[in-house]
């Protein structure tokens, strides 16, 4: 390759190939020197795009990187779906969070309560796609959902009976369950302060596929105290 290397009194053509690396060095400083802020950009961007791209994609991994190992520190406490929850519905969110924490949390700071809003009902491909996603990944702890929902699901076998989970401790809940042992969140007193759907009625039911069995009664043990 030819190039021109920028000498004091004038240009002397040479290949690149028979320049020292500190020769290359020096002929694009003097290359730089002699062009305008715009052509400096453009000549820097062109000449280095490589490496800018190399440490914008470093910096990407090494960001998943952090963040995949802040999630595997995590510890779900309870993973709620909630469907078709209230556009405005942070407030509450965050409430439930925090108060569930410090009624069933142990202190440890990397205990979390995972509250899913993004669910919605009906027959729309996207929402029936994220319900099964959620369904299938057996993830969720609870879910609040409202009557037609919990009917189509209750057909796939895809709740626990709050009969099942209590045993002889259902009977000092009763006043708050459906006749088919639903939990009806509006007949628990401390509902209002959660409220974040606007249908009524409302239903916590709790998923097959939980792990976290204890603390889906001490959710019903917040709720109705």
């Amino acid at each position: 390759m030819t190039i021109y290397v920028f000498e004091e009194d004038g240009m002397e053509k040479r290949y690149e190939s028979d320049m020292t690396r500190k020769e290359k060095r020096q002929n694009e400083l003097k290359k730089l020197k002699s062009m305008t802020f715009k052509q400096k950009a453009a000549y820097i961007w062109e000449y280095y795009k490589g490496v800018f791209a190399g440490i914008i994609i470093a910096c990407v991994i090494i960001s998943i990187g952090v963040q995949m190992f802040q999630n595997s520190q995590l510890k779900s406490l309870l993973s709620i779906a909630v469907v078709d929850s209230n556009y405005n519905h942070d407030e509450q969110v965050e409430a439930l969070q925090n108060d569930f924490l410090a009624y069933a949390g142990t202190g440890d700071k990397h205990e979390v309560v995972d509250v899913d809003t993004s669910l919605l009902s009906g027959d729309d491909y996207n929402a029936v796609v994220k319900m099964t996603v959620v369904m299938g990944a057996g993830t969720a702890d609870m879910m609040f959902c409202g009557e037609e929902t919990y009917k189509k699901y209750k057909q796939q076998e895809a709740f626990l009976s709050w009969k099942e989970i209590l045993g002889d401790d259902y009977s000092k809940y009763e006043e708050y369950m459906t006749d088919d042992g639903r939990l009806d969140l509006e007949k628990c007193p401390n509902w209002e302060k959660y409220n974040m759907v606007y249908y009524s009625p409302v239903y916590a039911v709790v998923m097959s596929s939980s792990k976290n069995l204890e603390n889906c009664i001490k959710f019903l043990e917040m709720m109705v105290q």
